[in-house]
This record gives C-alpha cells, structure tokens and sequence, in this order.
C-alpha cells in the first residue's frame, strides 16, 4: 500500500530528474554560442546583519558586470555606520547605494530597488550572495529574447556547506530542491521560485502582488503573478548563470530559516505548488510511517525496507542529477551523502512543520 502511495512522489522527483539530467548533458556538450544580450541592473538589498557581507561580496557582483550593467543596493534601515560601509565599498560608478524609506523589511526595499532600476530587465540576489565572472553577460543573453514581454528566469542558486556532515546534507538538500525548480519549469510546470536568483522584467514586478502581510515569499508571489499572466517562466541551466550562498552555520539556524521560508506558503493560490508540496511531504513521511506499521506488525519488516529502498533510489536521482551539473561524473562521488540525508530528513522535515504552524507570517 504504501509503495503505491509512493507512486505519486517517484513519478514527480524522476520526470523533474530526467528533465533536468537531460538539459545538464546538453549544456555540458556544447558552450554557449554568443547572442545579442541586454543591458542588467542587479537589486540586492540588505538588512543590518548583512550589511558587512554584503560589502565584502560587492566585489564579486561587480567583475561580472559589463560597462553597461548596474548595481542597486538597498539598505533597509541600517544604522548611520552601516550605511558608510556600504557607500565606501561602492566606489565604483556603476553602483548606487539608497535607504529603503518604506516599511522596514526586504520586500519593501526590494520594490524601492527595482522601482529605482534604469534597465527593464532585472535581476535579483541576496547580500550573503556571490555570482562568477560571467554571471551578468549570461543572465542579459537569456533575457533579451524575453524583453519585450513579460518574462520570469528562473536561475541556479547553490548553497556552500563548511565542509561538516550538517553543511554536506544541506547542499544536498538544497541542490535536490534546485532539480525540482529546474525540472518542473522544463517539463512547462513551474512550481517553485527563489528570490537569491531571478530575473524579470520590471513592468511585471510592479503589476504582481507581494501580499505584504507575509513578511517572506516575494519570489513566489512573482512567479504566481508571471504564471497567471501568461508570462514566459523558464530557468537558465548554467554554470555562469550560477548564484552562490552560504549554507545555515548550524542545526537552529537551518531550521529557522527553513522555517520562515515555509510559513509564506499560506498565502500560495497555486494549486500546482501545493500540490506538489503534498506529494513531496507524503513521500518524505513514507518509509517512517512503513518503520512504524513494521513495528506495530502491520506490514513485514521487508515491505518496510522496500519502501525505504524505492525512496533512496528516487532521491539519488534527484542528488545525483545536482552533483553532475555541478561537477560532472567526478562529483558523483558526493552521492553517499543521500543516505544520511534520508535519515534524518523527515526529523527535519516535521520540525520545521511545526515551526511554521505557529510562526508568525507578517514577522520580518
């Protein structure tokens, strides 16, 4: 029974594995050939406890842009000194860094950016975010087919453990999310959105609704508006397009922010992404509840296994797919990483459940 309960979840990690293994290997065999690309303003903002990081990484955001591209930072209500830090790190003439004078909070100096920005295209990273050499000719080139309508790219983003077991499982963790990102939009079905690394045209930001009372979820708020509209949604499988963040330093700060991330769900009216959401905690939550029914005697320890057995195999799928477009062949090497990941996780899984029931949605 719960083998066919499986089904659901084996069927939407494999096809979104496949889709995404399929375009890696298409863009590994062949570079990019060079198209006409648009002039890129970069919106990044940052609170008071981003604001050091957020300098110390401007210098990466500013080697991968063009003559033409540009820098908006937005200081979301930070302290006198802090706002000097970010000013004496922009130097450059490409970047301009203002006060977000609305409510305190991204979202709010997220619009005050994008709203500021002198190109139609945008794209979107976070202040803890670093991006390679070529990440803005690669994002303008994707994008300059899209510029006269309405469009929404969706980009690689990769989390950087420390090099522990805890940092090795969420890159893992993070990197299989980023599959299924990818693979729904290749298959025409986007569900899933992330604000560290996106690109769109300004127009359609300003129609979209954030639903302000949720303090988080702006990127999927924007995708729901661009899917609604009838917009162009696709996601830029490259490495250049690549977008670099450090992965939670610890078990507390991991579930608090996967916490904030799932309670914006409740403002979702996409049955797409619940659905999904559901299929995905059902097949999480299989081989625990199949270890239980083992032990109250009403399943064989073997169908136990088995399930467990279905559902490591999906998820190495989806792992492995990651590791390949990261790394190539070599990084499967990482794969032994899905084992532990899929102990632990439905712990993981539950908690953050529960933190999000009770967390407040309009906290910022």
């Amino acid at each position: 029974m719960l083998i066919i309960a499986l089904a659901p979840y084996a069927a939407a990690v494999g096809l979104c594995s496949l889709a995404f293994i399929v375009a890696a290997r298409r863009g590994k065999r062949s570079d990019s050939a060079p198209h006409s690309a648009t002039s890129l303003t970069l919106v990044e903002c940052t609170s008071a406890a981003d604001v050091a990081c957020c300098a110390t990484h401007m210098a990466s955001i500013l080697s991968s842009m063009r003559a033409e591209d540009r820098l908006v930072v937005v200081a979301d209500h930070v302290t006198d000194h802090a706002l000097g830090t970010l000013r004496q790190a922009a130097t450059d003439p490409r970047v301009r860094v203002m006060e977000n004078a609305g409510t305190k909070g991204k979202k709010s100096a997220q619009r005050t950016g994008v709203a500021s920005a002198e190109t139609d295209i945008v794209a979107t990273i976070d202040a803890d975010c670093t991006v390679g050499e070529g990440f803005c000719r690669e994002v303008a080139t994707a994008a300059a087919p899209f510029s006269s309508a309405d469009f929404m790219l969706l980009l690689p983003v990769e989390m950087r453990g420390d090099g522990s077991l805890l940092g090795s499982l969420i890159e893992m963790e993070f990197g299989c999310l980023q599959v299924m990102t990818a693979g729904s939009a290749f298959l025409g079905h986007p569900t899933m959105a992330n604000g560290a690394g996106m690109a769109f045209n300004k127009q359609m930001y300003a129609a979209h609704d954030q639903r302000t009372r949720y303090a988080s979820g702006d990127d999927m708020f924007l995708l729901a508006h661009a899917i609604k509209c009838g917009a162009a949604v696709r996601y830029l499988l490259s490495a250049r397009a690549l977008v670099s963040t450090q992965a939670p330093s610890g078990v507390g700060a991991y579930i608090r922010q996967r916490t904030r991330w799932l309670a914006k769900a409740g403002g979702y009216r996409s049955w797409g992404v619940i659905a999904l959401a559901l299929i995905v905690f059902a097949g999480v939550m299989s081989w625990p509840v199949g270890l239980g029914m083992a032990a109250a005697g009403s399943m064989s320890w073997g169908e136990a296994a088995l399930v467990f057995a279905v559902k490591l195999a999906v998820d190495m799928l989806a792992c492995g797919a990651w590791l390949f477009f990261r790394s190539g062949w070599l990084g499967l090497a990482k794969l032994w990483v899905a084992l532990p990941l899929e102990v632990v996780y439905p712990v993981m899984t539950v908690t953050v459940a529960i933190g999000a029931a009770v967390r407040d949605r309009g906290k910022w």
